[in-house]
């Protein structure tokens, strides 16, 4: 199913997938209807991108994507888009689109970078080239955001200190709240094990087609 332009259409898919994604993790935790409006609207964008996708691939190969692992995985995607457009539109339940569709992106993550043997040397070299790269860059977002949550886990614990004690000084107030401190460490925590959790699972693709079962 990939070629060179089937993987630069994956790849644009991607990355409104992502924003989606973002959307919706964002309206969880700070209710927004422009955000939630904005991931839904991006969403259907990515099923209808899809669905053409697909449907190229039908009328190329007359048959459906069911001839390998990473076909399937591409049309598990399809499925959990259509799904979660459905739910969306009969009762929002954010999180839960949130997750289902992170399982979603990190299979239309593998279909996307991974190469065939239609794909000519060079061509696999880009692909596994940009799969790197993209490993490389959500690792290291993620260890930015477990930096930004350990700032604020020293933060924490020195406000904690001084309410304890009752030191209402000037550094008590410059600090922030306990309860601004704590969410803002669950936030970033949890944002860097998710991006944490698709480097891994991308690095780990990455050797598996470049190093082998050694890796």
């Amino acid at each position: 199913m990939q070629d060179a332009l089937f993987i630069r259409f994956h790849e644009l898919i991607l990355l409104i997938y992502l924003i989606s994604i973002a959307c919706y993790f964002y309206d969880f935790f700070n209710k927004n209807f422009k955000i939630r409006n904005t991931g839904f609207i991006t969403l259907g964008i990515v099923w209808v991108l899809q669905t053409i996708s697909l449907s190229i691939y039908v009328n190329q190969t007359q048959q459906l994507p069911l001839t390998n692992i990473f076909d399937i995985l591409f049309l598990i995607t399809w499925l959990i888009i259509a799904i979660s457009l459905v739910i969306s539109v009969i009762k929002p339940i954010n999180f839960s689109i949130f997750l289902f569709n992170l399982i979603g992106f990190i299979l239309i993550a593998l279909n996307t970078f991974q190469p065939t043997d239609q794909l000519e040397k060079g061509q696999k070299l880009t692909i596994m080239n940009e799969l790197l790269i993209v490993h490389i860059g959500f690792a290291t977002i993620s260890y930015a955001f477990f930096a930004l949550s350990f700032v604020n886990c020293i933060l924490y614990l020195l406000q904690y200190n001084n309410l304890k004690h009752k030191r209402f000084n000037q550094k008590y107030f410059r600090l922030g709240s306990v309860a601004t401190l704590e969410r803002i460490v669950f936030y970033c925590s949890l944002t860097g094990f998710i991006l944490l959790i698709i480097s891994l699972i991308l690095g780990v693709q990455w050797g598996l087609n470049t190093i082998g079962y050694s890796i």
